[in-house]
């Protein structure tokens, strides 16, 4: 993205922070989507993100963040919206395998603490390298790559037990 375009943005320039939000409206959806699973919460978490993104916009430092800025605000818009609104997964009167599999694998999520759930939702639904969740998330690769080791052991034995 254009380094000039965030600069304008961070300096008050809601045409350029508006362009930016649109330029990203893809990737925030997906991202926010896969933590949501459905469309009312997914589009409020957006519009959050993109109330935050305009009136906070100044306090981003370097304009190459952008991104990773932006992710972060909707992660913590997304667990915010789980945190309040206690969901349940709707009970499927006739449920194939696959839907079992399915429901079994968004359940074994929701047991996850919010922050390993970060770290699945940007490796697995975002494809995001470990280098990049390590800078997204300012934590060492290492730590990355052994919480995500851990996470999975955790997941799999989960999903074997059911």
């Amino acid at each position: 993205m254009d380094v000039k375009l965030i600069q304008q943005a961070i300096k008050g320039n809601q045409d350029a922070c508006v362009l930016l939000l649109q330029h990203y409206q893809d990737v925030l959806y997906r991202i926010a989507y896969s933590y949501l699973r459905n469309e009312p919460d997914t589009l409020d978490g957006i519009q959050e993100v993109t109330i935050r993104c305009l009136t906070r916009i100044h306090t981003l430092k370097e304009p190459t963040y952008f991104k990773t800025w932006l992710i972060r605000i909707l992660l913590n818009v997304c667990a915010d919206l789980n945190r309040k609104k206690q969901r349940t997964l709707p009970v499927l009167q006739e449920k194939g395998y696959e839907e079992e599999v399915h429901i079994d694998l968004y359940r074994a999520l929701d047991e996850l603490e919010v922050e390993q759930r970060e770290l699945i939702y940007l490796k697995y639904f975002e494809d995001y390298q470990n280098k990049q969740i390590a800078e997204q998330l300012q934590l060492p690769e290492g730590t990355v790559k052994s919480r995500l080791h851990t996470i999975l052991k955790k997941m799999r034995k989960r999903l074997e037990g059911v």
